[in-house]
């Protein structure tokens, strides 16, 4: 169980490096929003990791692999928001864009 911790802070280690890299390298900064959803995109994918990995161990397959399932889904739609953040395709509600309010 220690080895599992290990790793565990050693992800966590390697992607806040990765994410701080990368915001070096960008042209644009990280706005804080996009800062916090990246966390807690990374704290839930090592949760889920986490997770499955103890009940694993612990012999509960089947708690594994709901686990799994929904803490997982969770980071995906976590990872969607990350990437709308990111890209900048928010999306708007009609006639706020810039776009649509030169036209009129």
């Amino acid at each position: 169980m220690g080895l599992m911790w290990f790793c565990l802070g050693s992800l966590f280690i390697l992607a806040l490096w990765g994410l701080f890299t990368w915001n070096s390298r960008r042209a644009s900064a990280f706005t804080p929003l996009s800062w916090i959803v990246l966390l807690l995109t990374v704290l839930q994918f090592l949760f889920t990791i986490a997770w499955t990995v103890s009940s694993m161990i612990e012999g509960e397959g089947q708690a594994a692999g709901m686990g799994l399932l929904t803490f997982g889904f969770i980071t995906f739609v976590l990872m969607a928001f990350a990437n709308r953040l990111l890209t900048g395709t928010v999306l708007r509600p009609s006639g706020t864009s810039p776009r649509e309010r030169r036209s009129r």
